[in-house]
């Protein structure tokens, strides 16, 4: 991505702000460090546990092997559905994050103009409602998450209410 930034005309840098660009790479840094190794982590510590439960009760209990199936199907309509929820939730996030970038930037580069005219306070007041716009994005993106989180648990509670009469 850098190398496609640097190489791009000029008018892409007219049209394109500041704060779109800034956003975009610090989102991606916080991708690469923080949220892959986290995922990749939950993923093989999560499937390897999940594998090894299904094959011990498998094992023990024929039953539970036409359970699994339906359970299966369940979480995977469960994360079909949230993978576009979230994808376009993490979009919206992105978007609202932009101006906040932009407008900083931009105060920053005019405070002496911004002191000069006394504006502050329009300047704090513009942020705040930046800030604002850019929350609820985060909420509803981490009211998403919980929700998938809540129906992945109310499915594991089925899953342990079907087999417990087996066991």
């Amino acid at each position: 991505m850098l190398n496609r930034i640097l190489c791009a005309p000029m008018s892409f840098f007219d049209t394109t702000p500041k704060g779109r660009l800034i956003n975009r790479f610090a989102a991606d840094v916080n991708d690469v460090d923080i949220l892959i190794p986290q995922a990749c982590n939950g993923i093989f510590v999560l499937g390897l546990r999940m594998v090894g439960i299904i094959i011990v009760v498998c094992i023990t209990n024929y039953a539970f092997v036409g359970v699994v199936l339906p359970i299966l199907l369940a979480y995977w309509a469960i994360q079909r559905f949230y993978v576009t929820t979230g994808r376009q939730l993490r979009r919206i996030l992105t978007i609202r994050r932009s101006p906040v970038f932009s407008h900083f930037s931009e105060t920053l580069s005019g405070a002496a103009t911004v002191r000069a005219y006394d504006l502050q306070e329009s300047f704090r007041r513009d942020c705040r409602d930046k800030i604002d716009s850019v929350m609820a994005a985060f909420f509803c993106t981490t009211f998403s998450n919980r929700y998938s989180s809540l129906s992945f648990v109310k499915i594991f509670a089925l899953h342990i209410w079907q087999v417990c009469p087996y066991l």
